[in-house]
């Protein structure tokens, strides 16, 4: 095959490798131990409460590497050893609340949630699963990474007391404040480049392909659920 750069490629033919020996039987499915994960990870958390004010934090650094999810040559296992698909490099979580004493604030509660996260890898592959098992040549399995996700919640409350039983707590909340689009970490397009056969005079399919770059490789299909867009929220509860 021949990528969009010129560079040639000798690829592996889909159908000579994972072709039905014996029409006689159909596909057998098989469910194995040979998948291997690692995970190494580093956190870091701090906890703060006072008479006032609640908060924490937490930084995760962490690196996952498998070998066993989301095979596309399941011939080749050892070359799709890489990032796993819940690989995420860093995390960060910052989360306060205040409940001010000052009689104008008096029972109003004021709290945040700011959540900073790396996106996870996807691999870069073929339209069609019968060059190479749609693996692009050289370039690594779960090599790329999505779009990430910066989240800062807001909600405020305030507690009503209609006797010395009965009390109301009203809260509106508003998520993703700032409108950041956020997307759908399993949701994107990792088609690098669209292919097309070369044909013979008859219209018979031949052993060579042509590559042209997909120019929406990488564009994310879809916004996370809740956290996508801003949004609002409001309640109301009742304790006697």
């Amino acid at each position: 095959m021949t990528l969009p750069n010129g560079t040639s490629y000798v690829v592996s033919e889909f159908e000579a490798i994972d072709g039905i020996l014996n029409p006689n039987f159909g596909a057998i499915n098989a469910v194995d131990n040979s998948g291997k994960s690692i995970y190494h990870a580093l956190l870091l958390s701090w906890r703060y409460t006072g008479s006032q004010f609640t908060g924490g934090l937490a930084y995760t650094i962490s690196k996952t590497i498998d070998q066993g999810t989301g095979y596309f040559n399941q011939f080749d296992q050892r070359n799709e050893r890489g990032p796993s698909q819940l690989d995420q490099p860093q995390r960060f979580v910052l989360n306060g609340a205040w409940s001010p004493t000052w009689h104008p604030l008096k029972n109003f509660t004021f709290a945040s949630v700011v959540t900073l996260a790396s996106g996870r890898p996807y691999t870069a592959v073929f339209d069609t699963s019968s060059l190479n098992f749609s693996v692009v040549p050289n370039e690594p399995f779960n090599g790329f990474r999505g779009p990430g996700q910066e989240v800062i919640d807001f909600s405020m409350a305030r507690l009503f007391r209609l006797n010395e039983r009965i009390r109301l707590k009203v809260v509106a909340e508003a998520f993703d404040l700032f409108n950041h689009p956020n997307f759908q970490q399993n949701n994107i397009n990792n088609v690098q480049y669209t292919t097309t056969q070369a044909m013979d005079s008859g219209g018979n399919g031949l052993p060579f392909w042509t590559a042209i770059a997909n120019p929406s490789f990488g564009a994310p299909g879809a916004m996370a659920p809740r956290i996508g867009s801003r949004s609002f929220q409001f309640s109301g509860r009742i304790s006697f």
